[in-house]
């Protein structure tokens, strides 16, 4: 592996982490995860504790890898210093419903939302980790919210997201089976209110 630059070397420091982190998120890319952990080490051995988005990158890649024990650890570290950020809380919230711990799961995932209540990646994030732990009730809330917000881009975000979570190997078949139904129902709804809004719109021009 090349040597990572120093940053004491290079003036601008801004520029220098865009750098070293676009160089992190593109190993992680390629499926080279111990080498983009090492470069998330080296960034925080210069730049210190306070560079969280290295200990929260590290925890996704421990999510990816299905070890929520070890993803728990680094965005415990985050939120210490962001402890009301809702993409860190979001994603504990994964790390305890993958681990049986729906409870702890439901209270991260409102508090997540309620930090972001107006973001619809953040709405279907939650109604889809609800949905995941048999939560329909939020779920239907957070895709209530998110779909008033806005239809069409509800749509677009919720494809992608279905796609991710389908795919997903650390996610059980028959919790598949359950999730497909609740994305094809949620889909067809979504579709209906866009092509509403749609319409809407036009008759207002």
């Amino acid at each position: 592996m090349s040597k990572m630059p120093e940053i004491k070397d290079i003036q601008n420091l801004n520029d220098t982490v865009d750098m070293l982190n676009a160089r992190c998120v593109r190993l992680v890319s390629s499926g080279k995860d111990d080498e983009a952990i090492a470069c998330y080490d080296s960034m925080m051995s210069s730049l210190g504790p306070a560079y969280n988005m290295a200990n929260y990158m590290k925890g996704l890649i421990f999510i990816g890898r299905g070890d929520y024990v070890r993803a728990k650890e680094y965005f415990n570290s985050s939120l210490k210093i962001s402890p009301d950020n809702p993409a860190i809380l979001m994603n504990m919230a994964v790390c305890e419903a993958r681990s049986g711990k729906k409870a702890q799961a439901i209270e991260l995932i409102k508090k997540a939302v309620a930090g972001d209540s107006k973001s619809i990646p953040t709405l279907l994030l939650g109604a889809m980790l609800c949905y995941e732990i048999d939560d329909a009730k939020d779920g239907d809330e957070y895709m209530k919210t998110a779909t008033d917000i806005s239809p069409t881009t509800t749509y677009t975000y919720w494809e992608v997201m279905a796609n991710s979570i389908l795919k997903n190997p650390n996610i059980s078949s028959d919790k598949k089976v359950k999730l497909r139904a609740l994305i094809s129902e949620n889909k067809k709804r979504i579709d209906e209110l866009k092509i509403n809004a749609e319409i809407q719109k036009k008759k207002k021009k």
